[in-house]
């Protein structure tokens, strides 16, 4: 279960109010082009290229990248995670939108960790709940 799912289900946030710092999120979210443009591993001619083919078929920006072989899968793979720990996370949007204060949101975090390390089992893994 994630963090914001759990607010909504405790009742501490609503469904719009998580929809809304999830839109948020995705705003804010950095471009795979940028990412890899950044990190050098495509040039402003590799992502014109990709982009330009991507208004012609309805494919992903890495998809379309691997395919023509400025990428490997790895590295796609990299700039993905890459992308997705620059993302604000769902926490901080929450209190910048003024949902709760940030000592509501450390304690509801708390709360949700406790939650997510008794449902694992001692090996780590996530027992199934019926």
């Amino acid at each position: 279960m994630k963090f914001g799912v759990f607010l909504v289900e405790q009742q501490i946030i609503s469904a719009q109010q998580l929809v809304q710092a999830i839109s948020e999120q995705a705003r804010d979210r950095i471009s795979l082009g940028q990412l890899a443009m950044e990190s050098g591993v495509l040039n402003k001619v590799h992502v014109l290229h990709i982009l330009s083919a991507q208004s012609k078929e309805q494919k992903r920006f890495g998809q379309i990248a691997v395919e023509l072989g400025y990428l490997d899968k790895t590295q796609l793979a990299d700039l993905l995670m890459e992308q997705d720990e620059r993302l604000r996370p769902i926490s901080e949007l929450l209190v910048a939108m003024g949902a709760m204060t940030r000592s509501q949101m450390d304690a509801h975090l708390k709360e949700y960790r406790q939650q997510m390390a008794d449902r694992m089992d001692p090996s780590g893994v996530l027992r199934t709940v019926v």
